[in-house]
Formats: C-alpha cells, structure tokens, sequence
C-alpha cells in the first residue's frame, strides 16, 4: 500500500520564523531533529530502527520530505534525524508532518526518492562521524552516497554535539581517510566552496597539532587547503600556496573543553571564518586557484609532517558553494539548540489501530 495509506499515527512540527535568519526564505535546507522536536510516544509507536516515519510538508500527506535518520533509539528514546525542507520561511512559521505507526513498513533506500541521498543533494560530502553505524566496521560514511572514509588507528566515538562524534588523539595518531581515487569532487580551489564543522580543540597546545583538514599533502602544500586548529586560539586556513598566498590566520575566540561550530566560507574574493552561525572574520586572498594536488583528502593529520588533531569533530561538511551568513546563522540556531528551533504539535491518530504488539521489535 502507497503512503499515507496504512499510517496510523501524525503529528505536525513548526520551526518558529524568529530563529530564521535574515530577510529571505531559505530552500532545501536540512533541518535536524532530535528526540526533543517529537511527541514522547512516538518511541512506542514506531519500529525499532524508524522504519516506518515518513514526513509530509502537508497535513493529507500528499507531498513528501526527504529525510536522513542517523539515529532512531526506541530503547533509550533518542533520535537524530534530519529532513530536507523546501522553503523555510523568514517571517511565518514553517509547519510540516511526520507520520509513524505503520508495522508493515519498509525503510526508503538511501538512493531513493525521499531517501538520505536526497537531504544532502548538492553537497560534495557530509561525514556525520557516528561511527560505523551502517555496520561496517572503521568505514565512515558520507551521507551525499560515496567519498566514505576509513578511520584509522582507532579513533574513538564520543557523544558529541549532535549525538556521536569523534575523539582525536595526537598520541595515538588517530586519523580519518579519503583516498585520492575518490577525492576530485573535494578539490574546490577553482570554485566557490564552505567547509563546516563542530569542533572542541584543545586549543591550548602547539602548533603541530592540531590539523583538522588537509586536502593536499605534497611537500610544498601547493594547490591544495588545510584547516588547522593552534595554540593561543587562533586558526590557521591555508589555501593554495603557489603564489605565496598560503596561510590566513584568524582568531578562533575558542576556549577549551567547549563545542563550536565552525564555518568557512571561500567566496572567490574572501576567506570568511565564522563561529557559531556569527562573529564573521573576513580576509582578502590573491591566490592563483587554477592548480590543485591529486592528493589523500585527511580529517585529523597532515601526512608531510605527521601532525595529528588533538581533541572532538562532529558532522563535517563539504559544499561547493558559499553559504551565506543567514544560512549559517540559522544553521546554528537549529543545531544548537533543536528544541527551540522547531516545536511539536499533539499526536493525532489517522488509522484504526497503532503498530500491534506483536509485529513490534522487543527493543520498542
């Protein structure tokens, strides 16, 4: 039976306008859910894994969202979930559905219609840093639908800011991989690009430490950009070093032991580094963007040097394109605190019958 036939359970959910950023709508923009944005009986009204959710920009239930669940825990109540919304308006409230309670239900294929693949179209690659949470062991999944990465030398799964993360450890020489045979869709030098991130550095250290990302790894960093995380708090973004225009560095305004989302925006003129959807830095850049490396790209070392990342990342994102400050402004707001950014309406039951006891995993 076709959706929404066979759904017994609905409940609308409303991002409130006032934490929309700016004077313009947004579109097809990924909005996180967590277990504070659904009525607290919907745990015992899905399968165990979410099979059966299902999210509807309308009441009837006639036009249907794209959606990622990264997280659905029916045992402890958690979720993690994110779902690709066409228009977010600036000055009305934007008010969607989800749907559950449907025992018979199949999970959408990642490549499907309204599947994960779908949320993050037009991004070059969002690493959630769950760990391996398909069920393969060390492989760190890309949510756009390849550019997987392989962990290397045990890093370590963390809760983090937006469920799970990963720990770095510079003594461990811990480390996240893409190889260059997958890598030509990260190399942005000649485009527009954002790179964005939450990160809890130990800020305090050396220099050496802290590289967060390195697309390049040639001996002398041409052609390529790095994202290092220093002492004193400050960052260092390094982008193209053939005309000697290799590093910018920006005061992070971070302390120790604190998540901070962090933001950078190349748009073909500046560097812009933001943190936590504001606090723009801006630097000019003269660099010559026509070459680039055919090199690794690395989450947590600089191979040349064999520097290591000391300290959390979570969700990871690459996107040739540069996201404006509404965008990441409200961004934060969203994932910073979700359940303020959108509120649950009453469940409403549209069926007959809820998921049957015995249809229902024992984990419910």
């Amino acid at each position: 039976m076709a959706f929404p036939t066979g759904w017994t359970k609905k409940c609308s959910l409303t991002i409130d306008n006032t934490k929309v950023s700016g004077s313009a709508n947004l579109t097809n923009f990924p909005v996180l859910l967590t277990e504070a944005n659904f009525p607290s009986t919907i745990f015992d009204n899905t399968q165990s894994a979410g099979q059966d959710l299902r999210f509807t920009s309308d009441s009837a239930g006639t036009t249907e969202l794209a959606f990622e669940i990264v997280n659905w825990d029916t045992t402890n109540d958690k979720a993690e979930v994110w779902v690709k919304i066409p228009t977010v308006d600036y000055d009305d409230d934007t008010v969607f559905y989800v749907w559950y309670g449907n025992a018979d239900a199949t999970a959408y294929a990642v490549t499907g219609t309204y599947g994960r693949n779908a949320v993050w179209s037009g991004y070059k690659a969002v690493w959630h840093l769950q760990g391996a949470y398909d069920g393969t062991a060390g492989e760190v999944i890309n949510s756009v639908g390849s550019l997987h990465g392989t962990a290397t030398d045990a890093t370590t799964q963390v809760g983090a800011k937006i469920g799970n993360g990963q720990t770095f450890t510079k003594a461990n020489g811990n480390y996240i991989e893409i190889p260059d045979s997958a890598t030509s869709a990260l190399r942005l030098l000649a485009t527009k690009y954002t790179i964005q991130m939450w990160v809890k550095p130990n800020v305090g250290e050396t220099v050496a430490s802290f590289r967060v990302i390195q697309m390049e790894d040639a001996e002398d960093f041409s052609g390529g950009y790095s994202i290092m995380f220093r002492g004193v708090g400050s960052i260092l973004w390094g982008h193209n070093a053939n005309d000697g225009d290799r590093n910018w560095t920006f005061n992070s305004g971070m302390s120790d032991g604190t998540f901070y989302k962090a933001d950078f925006v190349y748009d073909q003129t500046n560097r812009i580094y933001y943190r936590d959807g504001g606090n723009p830095q801006t630097k000019g850049t003269t660099a010559d963007l026509t070459s680039d490396n055919n090199d690794n790209f690395n989450i947590g070392r600089v191979p040349v040097y064999g520097q290591y990342y000391n300290g959390d990342i979570d969700e990871i994102r690459v996107i040739a394109d540069a996201l404006s400050a509404d965008w990441l402004a409200t961004e934060y707001a969203n994932q910073n605190s979700p359940s303020t950014f959108v509120t649950e309406g009453t469940e409403e039951s549209v069926g007959a019958t809820g998921i049957a006891a015995s249809k229902r995993s024992i984990n419910c």
